[in-house]
């Protein structure tokens, strides 16, 4: 073996004897050049009859940026450790909160809307104990009761289960109500469950039919958007000098099933109708 340096470098590098007089790439700087002996190596042989290996600049400087690349590695992977299970962590409640379904074990609970004289107006079967709150619609002139169960709101969960029937009272009769009145209080009950701060829900399906045999318009929404359904009532056997009353179911939520979304519609009754 021999010891041969690079002209343009100065890398020391062992090379067969048999290479010498030929040309050869530096393995530091990759430069090409005839290969002859380094005397000054050969000089400094030490004790063992090797000559040392003299590194060249080149060559620290290399071998510094290789630890300082495996260093800056070396970090990397650690922050994308530190921060990706986080990130994955909410990835994953993204998903559960999107997919985890409520299963209402206990029994469910029959409970009655009243009008202010004391006579029933709907009857239904919530999955829980619901609650009472009066609302209006965006006019004023109509008044009424809701009587709803949310599981976000009621069981402080992440799951969005949602039941409601309502009803809602106007002193005048109403020529066509399911065509004046049916889409603000559509859009008071999307606003209040359905639409989130980013987008609006989406209907999928719209329809008018016979709710028993009151005339009736539901609207259907998509599954990402909780797959609810609003179904607006108008009980028309009333007295004409009292107006116009209508009765609105409300049924969805990521977090409700679908058979239990069914079972509360299929269990509203309006007075004594079944």
């Amino acid at each position: 073996m021999a010891i041969v340096r690079c002209p343009n470098c100065d890398e020391a590098m062992d090379v067969d004897a048999r290479e010498l007089g030929t040309t050869i790439d530096c393995e530091a700087c990759d430069h090409a050049f005839r290969a002859k002996r380094s005397r000054r190596d050969e000089d400094d042989e030490d004790a063992d009859g090797r000559p040392p290996r003299r590194r060249s600049k080149m060559s620290d400087q290399r071998d510094s940026e290789k630890k300082t690349n495996r260093t800056v590695l070396i970090v990397l992977l650690i922050l994308g450790v530190v921060l990706g299970l986080p990130c994955l962590g909410c990835v994953g409640f993204v998903i559960y909160t999107n997919t985890a379904k409520v299963s209402f074990t206990a029994p469910w609970v029959d409970q009655s809307l009243n009008a202010q004289d004391g006579k029933i107006i709907a009857t239904a079967s919530f999955p829980a104990n619901p609650i009472t709150q009066s609302w209006s619609d965006a006019s004023g002139n109509g008044t009424g009761e809701m009587m709803s169960y949310s599981h976000m709101d009621q069981a402080d969960s992440i799951s969005d289960a949602v039941t409601a029937v309502a009803y809602i009272d106007y002193p005048d009769v109403l020529p066509s109500p399911l065509d004046q009145v049916y889409l603000p209080i559509r859009k008071h009950f999307e606003e209040m469950y359905i639409d989130t701060p980013l987008s609006n829900g989406t209907i999928t399906n719209e329809t008018r039919l016979t709710n028993t045999p009151y005339p009736t318009k539901e609207a259907r929404y998509s599954n990402e958007d909780g797959a609810y359904v609003v179904r607006v009532i108008h009980v028309n056997d009333r007295s004409v000098v009292k107006g116009t009353r209508l009765v609105v179911i409300v049924a969805g939520g990521v977090g409700l099933k679908d058979t239990d979304r069914e079972k509360f519609l299929q269990s509203v009754r309006i007075g004594n109708n079944k």
